[in-house]
């Protein structure tokens, strides 16, 4: 027997709520399975994502970047924890233990150095599933931020991929990716 989005959801939270406190885990729901994943991010990761945060929310102050918070899409059964999301602040619904998805307006990835599947393909396909309309791609590994943008069907039609020190325009927001540090 098939669990429902529900049951997994109820699943998730517990264990998120059982998970030490000196151990952090991102538990994420895709369709039928529920899977963790441990977060352990580097100085570099971290750097790149306030200094992501910190331009989005000097550009469009009615917006807000918000790190490591659970997003959800329950019609598509997903939960996903991003490094990053950008939406309007007056989206956030505080009696809500999750962002809706349909709400977000960015979603950003910094790749890790040991699963850089995860961010190139399991969540490259599930957020356009989502709803989410802007997918940024940050790889310190390569020195390489890609742009994913107008979903359709699932999948993302256009992307655009760009070096470090390069200027980026995101959605209504234009990226300096000169300051972002490599693995």
């Amino acid at each position: 027997m098939t669990a429902t989005y529900e049951e997994l959801r109820r699943l998730a939270d517990d264990i998120a709520a059982i998970t030490p406190s000196d151990k952090k885990f991102k538990v994420e729901i895709d369709g039928p399975e529920i899977f963790t994943t441990m977060m352990s991010p580097t100085t570099t990761h971290g750097m790149i994502v306030l200094r992501l945060r910190r331009q989005i929310e000097s550009q469009t102050p009615e917006m807000v970047a918000l790190s490591d918070t659970n997003m959800e899409n329950p019609h598509v059964e997903k939960l996903r924890v991003p490094d990053l999301m950008a939406l309007p602040e007056g989206a956030l619904d505080p009696s809500s233990d999750a962002v809706n998805a349909e709400s977000v307006e960015l979603v950003a990835e910094v790749v890790s150095k040991t699963n850089p599947e995860n961010d190139y393909m399991t969540k490259l396909a599930a957020y356009p599933v989502m709803g989410i309309p802007t997918y940024l791609l940050v790889d310190p590994r390569k020195g390489t931020i890609t742009v994913y943008s107008d979903p359709v069907g699932g999948s993302y039609r256009a992307s655009h991929t760009y070096s470090f020190g390069e200027n980026v325009t995101v959605g209504c927001w234009v990226i300096d990716t000169s300051g972002f540090p490599r693995y």
